[in-house]
């Protein structure tokens, strides 16, 4: 999967459609059903499926979280 560019990130929060949509790295942007985006990481712990939110956007950066 290919790495997500900023433009983009501010296209999906810009359209308010609830996604969620991976940079294939474990980095997740999240555009909940609230309206509300942020960044999230995705990670496997124990033997469970496990997600941390990160930050909200527009207060954490593309390029702050993606390097």
């Amino acid at each position: 999967m290919a790495s997500m560019t900023a433009k983009q990130v501010v296209a999906l929060a810009k359209s308010g459609e609830p996604i969620r949509k991976s940079d294939g790295k474990g980095l997740y942007f999240v555009v909940p059903d609230s309206g509300a985006p942020y960044w999230a990481l995705r990670y496997s712990g124990n033997g469970k499926r496990k997600q941390m939110t990160l930050g909200k956007y527009p207060v954490h950066s593309f390029h702050l979280l993606h390097n």
